[in-house]
């Protein structure tokens, strides 16, 4: 079986870590995107599709940028 990781996207906004991830398998892509909340708990959420993954993403990017999980 050949599975493969790859960072898609990721960024740090005050402290807290952002990240979209796609792991390659035979059975398909999976998108994950991982966020640390709040109190530095880490929280994920998996996706099929790149653009839904994407824009969660940035969701959460402007979420920690208004202070929503701080």
């Amino acid at each position: 079986m050949d599975t493969s990781y790859y960072v898609q996207e990721s960024a740090t906004i005050y402290g807290h870590n952002v990240g979209h991830y796609l792991i390659t398998c035979p059975l398909g892509n999976i998108h994950i995107v991982q966020w640390e909340g709040y109190r530095m708990v880490p929280e994920r959420k998996y996706f099929e599709d790149n653009y839904k993954a994407e824009k969660y993403f940035k969701r959460v990017c402007n979420q920690l940028l208004n202070g929503k999980f701080l």
